[in-house]
């Protein structure tokens, strides 16, 4: 597998009491070795996910209490790549967060150092799901092997505490 390009754009606005932050993200899924290829091989492997390009907007505002507290709030929206016919390849790799919502705050200590703390929670968004898939299934109307009346789903959500100190030379 390989790690697919991602294109960025982003725009940023600042003032005395405010930061705002807007991206934009492409990833090339498409494109990728591992992501591109779908189905199965002639040895009954997998040929890959069978991924969709997609795309990412995360937004972010800072807002100043004073020179040395900070708020921070930010979203993220991303679609989804995987295609329900083909859930079942992603079984083993199903990191999709769909939305990210993120909230922290900082403070300033002395000229140099800083200590800074944020929460996050994602969410898939609800579930994706398909059809198991048997290589040994496969015809001409079922060209991925589905097996009739199976299931595989996924549904995720992430939560993350961080603190951290920084200190500037």
């Amino acid at each position: 597998m390989n790690y697919p390009a991602i294109l960025s754009a982003g725009f940023g606005y600042s003032n005395k009491a405010i930061d705002f932050a807007l991206d934009y993200r492409f990833v090339n899924y498409e494109k990728t070795d591992g992501f591109e290829a779908k189905g199965w091989t002639s040895t009954a492997s997998v040929k890959g996910f069978g991924w969709k390009n997609i795309s990412i907007i995360s937004a972010g505002m800072q807002y100043k209490l004073t020179d040395k507290v900070p708020v921070r709030l930010g979203y993220t929206y991303s679609s989804n790549p995987i295609n329900s016919d083909l859930a079942f390849f992603s079984a083993p790799a199903p990191a999709i967060i769909k939305h990210g919502f993120q909230i922290g705050t900082g403070l300033q200590l002395g000229k140099h150092g800083s200590i800074n703390a944020t929460y996050h929670h994602g969410s898939s968004g609800g579930s994706v799901s398909g059809p198991i898939l048997n290589p040994m299934m496969i015809s001409s109307g079922n060209p991925y092997g589905a097996i009739p009346g199976s299931s595989v789903s996924y549904k995720m959500t992430t939560d993350l505490f961080m603190l951290g100190y920084t200190y500037q030379f």
